[in-house]
């Protein structure tokens, strides 16, 4: 009972975590179509991304830094992960705001949102409620303890 238990809080919990992720990410596509501005980001560092193996690479983080207006900020380059050289300059959008929201300009022209990113939630989501129907089932049929009968002699 102890592992339904948290079998469901573990389910529920990761269904919540993406569910969120997932609204984050429709957010910052919907500010980034809706306020982006175009700026040249210039690349000041690159980290490989290890695989789940952590032996090959699967790609590269880059950060870069932008002015804009009359500050200059320094920002992960998302929608990318290509390696780049240590100084090039790339064409990206970011959001005047929040200028954390920085995808390179053809990322950016490429990103849409999509109900797809919430199937995992939802699936998490229903798999918990399965277990603990389950649960709920299994506990109901069980038959309760019997009460000691009295022997007549």
């Amino acid at each position: 009972m102890v592992i339904g238990a948290a079998i469901v809080v573990a389910l529920l919990a990761l269904s919540f975590v993406l569910a969120v992720e997932a609204a984050q990410r429709y957010q910052r596509i919907d500010r980034l179509r809706a306020e982006g501005v175009p700026v040249v980001v210039t690349v000041t560092d690159c980290l490989g991304l290890a695989s789940g193996t952590g032996i090959t690479e699967v790609g590269f983080s880059c950060h870069g830094t932008f002015r804009l207006g009359a500050r200059h900020y320094r920002a992960g380059i998302d929608g990318t992960a290509q390696l780049y050289p240590v100084g090039a300059s790339l064409d990206a959008v970011t959001v005047p705001s929040d200028p954390q929201i920085l995808y390179t300009a053809a990322a950016a022209s490429a990103l849409h949102t999509s109900w797809t990113e919430f199937v995992a939630p939802a699936a998490l989501f229903l798999g918990a409620a399965a277990v603990l129907a389950i649960g709920l089932r299994v506990l109901g049929q069980r038959s309760p303890p019997r009460e000691p009968t009295a022997v007549q002699l």
